[in-house]
């Protein structure tokens, strides 16, 4: 069943799309440029939780992941039909083992684990960042996140 689908228009930057939902559970654009357009968007803003999917394992884990037949693997969550395997590492957490000084990298990891419910090692990473004495984005939403850790 063909029609415009407010969704995908959000993800599309407002232009009318029209689309069909199909049996596999995709949005599919009538242009098949829109069409890639479309899919790359969606697979970009899909959210998953801490883990739930392939990357939420590793993001768990801390260990990468090679999947070669992703329909074949339970955890994988499907965002694009076309994928058949899928790589996964933990970037973040390799990223801060190199760099154990960046407060950026601290913010970072220490927002992911928060919202992933690891309140532990949230607070510790929040805590390395604004007591690293320098500036860094993010700053202030540090602070507040560990405020409400603290309680």
């Amino acid at each position: 069943m063909a029609s415009s689908c407010a969704f995908c228009e959000r993800f599309l930057g407002g232009a009318r799309v029209d689309t069909a939902l199909s049996s596999d559970g995709f949005f599919h654009a009538s242009d098949p440029i829109l069409n890639s357009l479309l899919e790359q968007r969606m697979a970009q803003e899909t959210q998953l939780a801490i883990g739930r999917g392939v990357t939420g394992w590793v993001a768990k884990t801390g260990k990468p992941l090679r999947v070669p037949d992703v329909t074949a693997d339970p955890r994988y969550v499907s965002v694009r039909k076309d994928l058949r395997s899928e790589l996964a590492v933990p970037l973040l957490q390799q990223a801060l083992a190199q760099r154990p000084d960046s407060p950026i990298l601290h913010f970072r990891l220490g927002m992911a684990q928060f919202r992933a419910g690891n309140t532990a090692d949230a607070k510790r990473n929040l805590d390395a960042a604004v007591k690293s004495g320098r500036k860094f984005l993010g700053e202030d939403e540090a602070r507040a996140t560990l405020h409400a850790i603290s309680g």
